[in-house]
């Protein structure tokens, strides 16, 4: 049996911050590191920071194994920036490329569920499609439903100001639903678990002490072996905060009540995976 490969593709660079869960963006903070964009992720530098590659669309139909694929890691592809015509050719390359499977990630979910029901739209998903595969027959077929078989769809939720996105994301057309909620910020009270397939926790890497799920770990061995092994911290020397626990079992407990797939990605931390993934002894 082959594995799919774990890999990013992103026809489209940067990005523009548009609510507290972008304030520590790891994307900006690579991008800033090794000199892909040297401004601040703001409306003012829209224009330098997002960019189209357009000669890496096609790469995925190139691929000789499958892969799974984080499409955008490093922008949101539903961005205002993204012309219509360029979303739909990436999802146009995405439903050729069925031996692969695909997720795209964004908070635009409004936008992304005004294109995905449109017709207009679909019709230039189509057309990007038949150009690439010389076969409007087997693209219609593809598309008949309105739904790539090989892609699921998630928004980001980071606290209950946002979970209006996922109304947006029920209403999108979609083979798969996930909800990210990542960097989890606060509880999500408001949130129904109806209408989407999973959803994924992960607390802040990088930010402030004031944003993270985690704290040092408080077990007395930890104040002479920062990694002394704990309960509650899985070895890892960071717990989670009572309160962190509190709405991350509250997700998980609801997500097991409605049938709904949950998985906690990581606790956070100041560095990416400091606090592990263990909740109450297990990890998924």
């Amino acid at each position: 049996m082959t594995t799919a490969r774990e890999v990013t593709w992103n026809p489209v660079t940067g990005c523009v911050k548009t609510s507290p869960g972008c304030a520590s963006c790891y994307a900006e903070r690579i991008s800033h590191r090794y000199g892909t964009t040297s401004l601040p992720w703001t409306p003012a530098n829209a224009a330098a920071n997002i960019v189209l590659h357009p000669e890496r669309l096609d790469a995925p139909l190139h691929w000789r194994m499958p892969r799974d694929v984080f499409a955008g890691s490093m922008t949101d592809i539903f961005g205002e920036s993204v012309p219509d015509a360029y979303v739909a050719d990436i999802l146009a390359v995405i439903a050729l490329a069925l031996g692969s499977t695909f997720s795209i990630i964004t908070k635009r979910a409004s936008r992304m569920a005004d294109l995905l029901c449109s017709e207009r739209f679909w019709d230039l998903v189509a057309f990007a499609a038949a150009a690439r595969a010389g076969s409007a027959h087997w693209i219609a077929d593809i598309l008949r439903d309105r739904v790539i078989p090989n892609l699921t769809l998630c928004v980001t939720v980071e606290n209950d100001r946002f979970v209006r996105r996922v109304d947006s994301l029920r209403a999108t057309p979609a083979a798969r639903r996930v909800v990210v909620a990542e960097p989890l910020l606060g509880p999500l009270p408001s949130l129904v678990f109806a209408g989407f397939d999973a959803i994924s926790v992960g607390g802040e890497s990088g930010g402030s002490s004031e944003r993270r799920l985690v704290q040092p770990c408080s077990h007395p061995g930890h104040a002479f072996d920062p990694r002394a092994y704990d309960e509650r911290c899985a070895g890892t020397g960071w717990e989670p905060k009572p309160s962190a626990l509190r709405w991350v079992r509250d997700l998980r407990d609801r997500a097991t009540a409605a049938g709904i797939e949950f998985s906690l990605h990581q606790w956070g931390g100041p560095y990416a995976g400091a606090g592990g993934r263990t909740l109450d002894g297990q990890t998924d």
